[in-house]
């Protein structure tokens, strides 16, 4: 009886822990429209404590570019600050940060000419910001905007109906090496004779990763393209979708060496449903899809985040008689997901266009609410969702690794290999999904065969562990 109220006492714990969701935050109040962007181009970045948002306003009559940050995890907010001042409007903006470098990328609706895309940075964590830069110079309009930054590097897709007026347009990328002080040249990514749209990048290291939706089929479907170099070069392009009805507005995310891919697709009813798909291997290959959504309504506009082995997930539908915004996520890269999801908004209004980041042990949300006969911008926080209960270990900040393990999937042994020099007393650890230790050995040699035939099949995390307190991850399979 003790036994089974301890395991009781445990679940509660741990949906505790999990819906930790705070009060919504109203972070605009003015007598224009304050709008979020499309799922694609993200609205909210985040480091530790440190939350930086932006996002489009008509309070003076145009639209225009806003930012705000808030230092303490959300408690308190700075005020908006104005980073555009064009005598056009000034549109769906989104952000990307690294260190204390933080982007935001927009276009400009010309009056007379093209949309152009245009760049704006701050090199102190958003105390100051720099001049604008025209990114673009095209017989054509460039828009729906996405970035990335790792490290240096700055990456952004948009796009560009150059070659013809809307019928044609294609997607275009472009990288800075030094943290977005200089750009190089653009570099045209899709190239066919249909729409290609709604682009999204995500880069971890060397890594880039660009999805969008294209035409080309004569339906939406979804593609993907990948950079193992930092977008110097581009491998071929890989068709993620293959139904006969449309998929739709793409928004992808990286942890680790895996890909997550989301998007809306009409292929099992009359409405649109969300659609996940991952990578385990950097974009190598790619596992099937997995509908997320069953509803009678559309869900549409999904935006995700991710931070180890945790997934998040938001997006709009209309399942009662307003539209809201919903959560859901996954523990486990994204194999298993939440039963049920989380309804976040909830103000009986219409809200919509979400966009989500993570940050240690946090998880961040913002989206556009039509109130007080205006859309503002509201602002929620999950301060547990990346704890890993029953860990002491935190998974969360785990970069790319200093170690190569193989096979993967493994049968009955594995190999260890460090790449780097480790102290001595480093430990190897096995851990399964809940996070319990099941096998640890010493590391005395930079090579390390360890024998996992007593493991069952399913995923396990295998990690290095110093004396000085530093951690390294890489998921494991057994497959026999």
């Amino acid at each position: 009886m003790k036994k089974i109220l301890l395991c009781f006492t445990g679940l509660l714990l741990i949906q505790t822990i999990m819906a930790q969701w705070e009060t919504e935050v109203r972070l605009t109040n003015n007598p224009g429209s304050s709008v979020t962007s499309y799922n694609n181009g993200k609205c909210i970045a985040a480091k530790d404590d440190t939350i930086h948002v932006v996002w489009e306003d008509n309070r003076d009559g145009q639209f225009e570019v806003y930012y705000k940050r808030s230092n303490d995890c959300g408690m308190s907010w700075s005020e908006s600050t104005r980073l555009t001042n064009s005598s056009s409007s000034s549109q769906e903006p989104c952000i990307a940060i690294s260190g204390s470098y933080v982007h935001v990328f927009w276009y400009v609706q010309q009056w007379i000419g093209n949309f152009e895309v245009y760049y704006k940075r701050s090199t102190d964590g958003g105390q100051t910001w720099g001049p604008d830069t025209q990114l673009t110079n095209a017989n054509g309009n460039s828009w729906e905007i996405s970035a990335s930054a790792s490290g240096s590097m700055v990456h952004v897709v948009w796009q560009d109906c150059r070659d013809s007026l809307f019928q044609n347009t294609e997607i275009f990328y472009k990288r800075s090496l030094d943290g977005g002080l200089t750009w190089d040249t653009e570099i045209q990514l899709s190239n066919n004779a249909y729409y290609s749209g709604f682009p999204s990048v995500a880069s971890n290291g060397s890594f880039v990763h660009v999805v969008w939706n294209d035409d080309r089929n004569l339906k939406g479907d979804i593609y993907y393209k990948r950079s193992i170099d930092g977008g110097l070069s581009w491998g071929d392009e890989t068709r993620l979708t293959n139904d006969p009805c449309d998929a739709w507005s793409p928004c992808i995310a990286v942890s680790d060496t895996v890909v997550h891919v989301v998007w809306c697709d009409w292929r099992n009813n009359m409405k649109a449903q969300i659609y996940y798909k991952h990578s385990t291997d950097d974009g190598l290959s790619w596992e099937e899809d997995t509908q997320l959504t069953y509803l009678l309504n559309d869900a549409i506009f999904p935006s995700i985040t991710a931070i180890g082995s945790r997934v998040h997930l938001v997006w709009s539908d209309t399942r009662i008689l307003t539209k809201e915004i919903y959560y859901l996520h996954s523990e486990d890269y994204g194999i298993n997901w939440d039963v049920g999801d989380t309804c976040l908004s909830n103000m009986m209004a219409f809200s919509d266009y979400p966009s989500i980041a993570s940050s240690g042990s946090s998880v961040f949300v913002v989206w556009m609410d039509y109130c007080d006969e205006n859309w503002e911008i509201y602002y929620k926080c999950n301060p547990t969702a990346n704890i890993i209960v029953g860990t002491e270990n935190d998974f969360t900040e785990k970069s790319r690794v200093p170690f190569t393990l193989y096979p993967n999937p493994a049968t009955s042994i594995i190999h260890i290999l460090v790449s780097d020099h480790l102290s001595e007393n480093t430990l190897v650890s096995i851990r399964n999904l809940n996070g319990e230790i099941i096998k640890i050995i010493q590391l005395l040699k930079d090579e390390v065969v360890v024998d996992v035939s007593s493991l069952m099949n399913g995923m396990y995390f295998v990690e290095i562990s110093t004396p000085e307190k530093k951690y390294y991850i890489q998921k494991l399979i057994i497959n026999r």
